[in-house]
């Protein structure tokens, strides 16, 4: 038994299958851009509020850097913060260590 399919119906299921994949990157794209912005709304507001001269942040995925930016200056220097900058961590190395 052969079941018969008009072409345009086919036709109208191919153009909506290019539609959603054309559409699919994009708002992907738009996706990663919000989040980026509210992490840098969020990070701003915090710095200025606590007063924190300086900060820099990185998100990692498996091996992958998925996100990273840096804000402000350093405290003794005052020199521009970059995502290279060195920061010390004092005494919370060692509940960082224990997290293997």
């Amino acid at each position: 038994m052969k079941i018969k399919v008009p072409v345009h119906k086919i036709l109208v299921l191919c153009l909506l299958f290019i539609l959603l994949i054309s559409i699919l990157p994009v708002s992907q794209i738009s996706a990663k851009q919000d989040i980026k912005s509210t992490i840098d709304n969020y990070v701003e507001n915090y710095l200025e509020k606590q007063r924190v001269p300086g900060a820099s942040i990185a998100i990692v995925h498996g091996n992958d850097i998925v996100y990273s930016n840096a804000w402000g200056v350093t405290g003794e220097s005052e020199e521009r913060v970059t995502t290279e900058t060195p920061f010390t961590i004092g005494s919370i190395s060692k509940s960082l260590d224990c997290q293997h």
